[in-house]
């Protein structure tokens, strides 16, 4: 298997005595396939199982993402090519097992036994691996069982999946909102959130399923922005969840695109003429309303399969009530079964952030437990030497790679003919080379016998195979830069289907630039330098000990820097979580571990105050005690944690009894003899969240008012408790603490954001009014404690970003590079985030995301050398006239005029956008592999054929 860069040993290249640095994926979904890439950057071998054909999972049948509406294909397609295979499996370390069944695991950590059985194959696979991490993903709920839906009977009534398919261009309506019924296009659309979620009464999934508001959302502003009539689009919901970072804001967004919010719970769907759908419900000023609709959609929840409650059972791993995998708060990621770990929605009901996340976190877990075999099993592929080719004429090979492309739509052996006119061209061959197992040695052997020094390959996306095509031209003796590569399936046999004889002339002119580019190509040398193997974090809360420890338990030398005098940062204040587990207990064994730990070094009143280089290679300078200390390392993960809002409404540091859910928390935990004496609690929500200065939701305030709630009738069971509230966002399996602090009593009543509850002090006596929109009239309570519900606000964090050049969003919080692909991620490669750094979230959503930062940055880490430059500008000193426009262009900021007087450009910095070339007045800066020659030839090329 030379050409997966390993050396197999039958059919597991784990097959050697001791513990294997193989692991086991199960689930090619987007999380599973995140996990997989991240294991096997890391220097891990990865078997990537999947019970479909595919990779994606529900994703790939998604249309477009929220709150960016990025399409999902182009987040899904990179990893999947036509024929259902996808390019991770390209990747030397993963191989993907399509249609298979993970059907036994024996053995212990480090040596567990797989049987799987792929395909059609009559013998199972027996595989040695190191390790297990489930991300067999959901299924969506089958609204069927609602009979006063008549989802089964009503050709317009579909569900929020069908719907996806009706945006998506390349679904059965080619992107036209058409009714199932009769073809029209839908003119008003209503859609109903909860199915299969929040009820008790049927399918027993009383937890909230945490995706269907926002679905909800993005599907109502698509279906306005994509129809060239703008449908009306009324959304019918209970507690409108949008509890993310920026969700809030895409709320808006919906509602000034004239998105209706209907809060109410449709019971019934009536049918009339022509198909239409009646629907009689009461609105929030009690009023009975009755409106028809012509299409309706079922915002259905997720579920786990049967399939994967059964592989549970079969693996010993422990399910809780509602059938997710059974975690801790404070592990995440870790199931019952030692060596067994868990990501994405089989550990709880996730959006996409959060199950990357997760898969992020699953690696970081499983390389501690394997940092010994890591790059045992994967080991580096080795090129042969690369063949001096400066001195010869060019001997170009046209490659035509006919995967995908169907002969009725583009005549190959026409452009074979042609492309053998052309200037240096030694021969063309049509071929499948990718997606043939024998393809990539047919294609070297071509190059190596022939003897040719350029290549040039017509095949399908540049972007999803470029990096593909390069090894093969590597394995074959060239530099990698040798090869031109141009697309003649999506942009032209894909797109002008039924006319071959246009669509092949336009092939041949692309063929013909392709040439004329590769005939002017020089080999391009990469440097390679070595990695620092060392982490610096930032921060010493959950989510910075977290990094630190997992980036230990990896086996690398970690610096954790602290600017105050003690560790624990905002954690120090809390005592319990929703679900009862001991923070203060678990927090001083956590900074127990990281003291003890001989891989960390902890600087406690420290604080950077210098930071440059690059991926693998960073230098900063850290102010200690008035010393300053210069510390090499390779990654940095930032966790500078976030402060709690202070509030200054609601006579809150004028009347003692009034005091934040933190403070209450500590007075419940601390001094719970005081709440035996109250008789009346009230709390409000939404205190410095959700309004002009902070229009976000802080995610963390709902649970919190929830936990206290429950704390105190625990404490005090007579005591009435008071919830004010704009919209209950207990999502997730926290739903349950919500039924059941309404089973205990808790009384809760919403207020509408125009009409907030009014706090007056009445010598030195609270109270408290409100609307009550139940009764329509105004209620006063006394109570005797009123708690704010706060949430977070950015700390100080303005010069920690300016020193590191990190980006921050509009309200402070640091920005990750993708919110759905790279929550993670700086822009700067090598820094990542975690915590309060990034936005409000819960303490195991904290160390989740601190575990996925150190498997982030495991994948550099790992290395010990990286290879740098490649497509990078260049500098001709002697013509430059450091006019300082490149500086000030450049968006990375690489470039800089050195002592001789001329611009110096880092090639390993230097992200080959190619803006300072083209801004240079004097044309000393040249990106390499995009000369102005190399343009202007392919130029010439494209107009040849016109002009003759």
């Amino acid at each position: 298997m030379a050409e997966r860069g390993i050396e197999k040993s039958g059919s597991n290249p784990g097959q050697s005595g001791g513990p294997s640095g193989a692991v086991l994926v199960v689930g090619a979904g987007v999380t599973g396939v995140q996990a997989a890439e991240d294991l096997a950057n890391s220097g891990y071998y990865v078997y990537l199982l999947e019970k479909t054909a595919k990779v994606g999972g529900v994703t790939a049948e998604l249309d477009k993402m929220f709150p960016t509406h990025d399409c999902f294909l182009c987040m899904v397609c990179p990893k999947q090519d036509t024929h259902g295979f996808v390019e991770v499996t390209r990747h030397p370390f993963i191989e993907f097992l399509p249609q298979a069944d993970l059907q036994k695991l024996e053995g212990e950590p480090g040596n567990f036994q797989a049987q799987v059985r792929v395909g059609s194959e009559s013998q199972a696979r027996n595989l040695k691996i190191g390790a297990v991490i489930l991300a067999p993903g959901y299924e969506v709920f089958d609204p069927t069982i609602y009979d006063v839906y008549h989802y089964a009977d009503y050709p317009n009534v579909i569900n929020s999946l069908e719907f996806e398919r009706l945006l998506s261009g390349t679904g059965p309506t080619g992107g036209r909102l058409l009714r199932p019924s009769d073809g029209q296009e839908a003119k008003k659309i209503a859609w109903f959130q909860c199915v299969g979620s929040r009820d008790i009464h049927h399918g027993d999934n009383a937890y909230c399923s945490s995706i269907c508001c926002m679905y909800a959302l993005k599907e109502a502003m698509m279906a306005k922005e994509l129809c060239p009539e703008p449908p009306e689009t009324s959304i019918f919901f209970m507690d409108i969840r949008t509890f993310g970072k920026d969700f809030e804001l895409y709320l808006h967004r919906a509602e000034n695109l004239g998105v209706r919010l209907i809060r109410s719970r449709i019971h019934t769907i009536d049918p009339v003429e022509n198909h239409n759908l009646s629907l009689k419900y009461i609105d929030d000023t009690g009023q009975s309303q009755v409106e028809v609709y012509d299409l309706v959609v079922l915002s259905v929840g997720m579920q786990i399969t049967k399939a994967t409650q059964e592989l549970a059972h079969k693996l010993g791993v422990e399910l809780n009530q509602h059938n997710f995998a059974q975690t801790s708060t404070f592990q995440p990621v870790k199931t019952n079964r030692p060596g067994i770990y868990v990501c994405g929605a089989f550990q709880n009901p996730l959006n996409i952030p959060e199950s990357v996340t997760q898969a992020s976190a699953a690696v970081a877990a499983v390389s501690a437990d394997l940092n010994n075999v890591r790059g045992t099993v994967a080991k580096p592929k080795s090129y042969p030497a690369e063949r001096e080719v400066s001195g010869e004429a060019p001997r170009v090979g046209v490659f035509i790679d006919s995967c995908g492309i169907d002969s009725s739509s583009l005549d190959l052996p026409a452009l074979a003919s042609y492309a053998k006119t052309l200037a240096n061209v030694a021969l063309a061959e049509i071929g499948e080379f990718l997606c043939n197992p024998g393809g990539p040695a047919k294609m070297k052997d071509i190059i190596q016998q022939n003897n040719l020094n350029r290549v040039v390959v017509a095949a399908g996306s540049v972007r999803n195979y470029r990096q593909q095509y390069q090894d093969i031209v590597q394995s074959a003796g060239l530099n990698k830069y040798l090869m031109e590569m141009t697309n003649i399936r999506e942009q032209v046999a894909w797109v002008h289907k039924g006319e071959p004889a246009k669509a092949t002339q336009k092939a041949k002119g692309l063929i013909r630039m392709a040439v004329a580019d590769a005939n002017l190509r020089q080999p391009i040398s990469e440097a390679e330098v070595p990695v620092t193997r060392s982490g610096l974090v930032v921060g010493g809360g959950i989510g910075g000990l977290n990094a630190a420890l997992s980036l230990a338990q990896q086996g690398f030398p970690v610096t954790l820097i602290e600017k105050t005098g003690e560790l624990g940062g905002i954690a120090r204040r809390l005592y319990n979580t929703i679900e009862g587990d001991d923070v203060q207990a678990y927090l001083q064994d956590l900074i127990a571990q990281v003291q003890a730990h001989p891989q960390i070094e902890v600087l406690t009143n420290s604080e950077i105050v210098e930071f440059k280089g690059i991926k693998g290679d960073f230098t900063s300078k850290i102010k200690v005690a008035g010393d300053t200390r210069e510390l090499r390392h390779g990654v940095a993960i930032v966790a500078s944690g976030a402060e709690p809002y202070k509030p200054k409404e609601y006579l809150y540091g004028q009347n003692p009894a009034v005091v934040t859910q933190l403070e209450l928390g500590e007075r419940l935990s601390t001094k719970p003899e005081e709440a035996r004496g109250w008789k009346s609690i009230a709390m409000i929500q939404c205190v410095g969240s959700r309004n002009q200065e902070n229009p976000n939701c802080s995610r963390i305030c709902c649970q919190a008012a929830i936990k206290n709630a429950l704390h105190i009738k625990k404490l005090n069971p007579e005591a009435n408790v008071f919830i004010l509230y704009r919209d209950m966002r207990t999502y997730g399996l926290m739903e349950d603490y919500y039924q059941e602090a309404r089973k205990q009593g808790v009384m809760l009543f919403r207020y509408r954001r125009q009409e907030p509850p009014i706090a007056e002090d009445r010598g030195g006596r609270l109270s408290i009014r409100f609307k009550d929109l139940i009764l329509d009239r105004e209620v006063t309570l006394s109570p005797d404690i009123l708690a704010l519900s706060t949430g977070a606000v950015p700390g100080d964090n303005e010069a920690l970003a300016q020193t590191m050049k990190l980006e921050r969003d509009n309200l402070g919080w640091f920005q990750e590079v993708h919110l759905k692909q790279r929550p993670i991620d700086f822009f700067t490669e090598g820094v990542y985030m975690c915590g309060l750094a990034h936005a409000p979230k819960l303490i195991t959503e904290t160390i989740a995301q601190a575990q996925a930062a150190a498997g982030r940055a495991l994948t550099v880490l790992a290395a010990e050398r990286q290879r740098i430059g490649g497509v990078v500008a260049v500098v001709d000193k002697d013509i430059c006239a450091a006019c300082l426009i490149c500086v000030r262009a450049c968006p990375y900021e690489v470039p800089y005029i050195c002592e001789d007087g001329y611009s110096v450009i880092d090639p390993a910095r230097c992200q080959g956008c190619g803006i300072c070339p083209a801004e240079c007045p004097a044309k000393a800066i040249t990106l390499q592999s995009y000369t102005d020659a190399q343009l202007l030839a392919k130029c010439d090329a494209l107009l040849a054929e016109a002009a003759g």
